[in-house]
């Protein structure tokens, strides 16, 4: 019986990566009937989104997925969450790598197709102090916690898991179509959008695995949402936010623009996003920043009976 759950004095890679979707799966499910059974509203009604409820759900899926994290580690590990990707070390330089990368995308899209006269830009005159307190600010602090646990659930102790159990190519492989799935059930998702969320969720996993951070790819997400959705006024995964700086509209047929779904869903944001995370890579490995957390991406030895490696680690 013990070789099932156990092997070389381990808990099976499988059981692992199974008690941390339940756990997600788990904790998910009891938000949604506390959620409920408190009379709290929904997220959206009538497709218009509600605010308050759509910034409280992503910190809470936040932190659903960091305490799921968590407790995984702590039943079936001697590490700590740190070891994940989220250490200190270099964090500013990550942050300060990761913001104007996330910028660069969309951007160049807009750039691109407004030099090209496939887009028009218009400052926002009509945004008030009373939109900015109540919309794009909440939202600002939506996006970051949004972008965590996207981040922590696809490029996080999962990673790593994928990792151990079919080495690094499947494993990116796996998490790029995983981040895509993801994505498939938002409004206006389509293949070309599907393609590219899949292959730069992928690119970011090669990230992570080649810094052992998550904190750079954290920050390229949230600058990316940010500023696609908040500055240009892009739809984001086909969700239309109110209370940003711009309003940038692309014109074409929905394989040019994106469609309902966003631009992120465009052929030109899928190269030039490739592109800009391809760029990133190659900065990456002439100036390698090496995290704690690269160890943990590497095959792992075996563990003595008897060795406490909550020391060692």
């Amino acid at each position: 019986m013990r070789r099932i759950f156990i092997n070389d004095n381990k808990v099976r890679t499988g059981w692992r990566i199974a008690l941390l979707c339940l756990l997600v799966g788990l904790f998910s499910a009891l938000v949604t009937v506390a959620w409920k059974s408190l009379g709290f509203p929904p997220q959206r009604s009538h497709g218009v989104i509600k605010t308050a409820p759509f910034v409280i759900s992503g910190v809470i899926a936040f932190l659903v997925v960091m305490l799921s994290t968590y407790i995984t580690m702590r039943i079936t590990e001697t590490r700590t969450i740190g070891t994940i990707g989220l250490t200190k070390n270099h964090w500013k330089r990550n942050v300060l790598l990761g913001l104007p990368f996330g910028i660069m995308t969309p951007l160049l899209v807009v750039t691109t197709y407004y030099l090209s006269g496939n887009a028009s830009v218009h400052f926002n005159s009509g945004l008030s102090m009373n939109d900015v307190l109540i919309s794009t600010m909440p939202f600002f602090v939506f996006f970051i916690f949004q972008s965590g646990f996207e981040e922590l659930l696809f490029r996080g102790y999962g990673l790593q898991l994928f990792v151990e159990a079919t080495g690094k190519t499947w494993a990116v492989i796996i998490i790029g179509a995983l981040f895509g799935l993801a994505h498939s059930s938002n409004p206006g998702a389509d293949i070309i959008g599907f393609l590219n969320t899949s292959l730069n969720g992928a690119l970011l996993a090669v990230i992570v695995i080649n810094t052992g951070s998550i904190i750079l790819v954290w920050a390229y997400h949230a600058a990316w949402n940010i500023f696609s959705s908040l500055v240009l006024g892009f739809n984001v995964s086909g969700i239309q936010l109110n209370g940003s700086l711009f309003t940038a509209r692309l014109q074409g047929a929905e394989w040019v623009t994106g469609g309902k779904f966003g631009f992120e869903a465009s052929i030109a944001a899928g190269l030039i996003e490739t592109a800009t995370l391809i760029l990133l890579i190659c900065i990456l490995k002439k100036y390698p920043i090496k995290e704690k957390g690269i160890n943990y991406f590497q095959p792992i030895p075996k563990i003595k009976p008897g060795v406490n490696t909550r020391r060692v680690i």
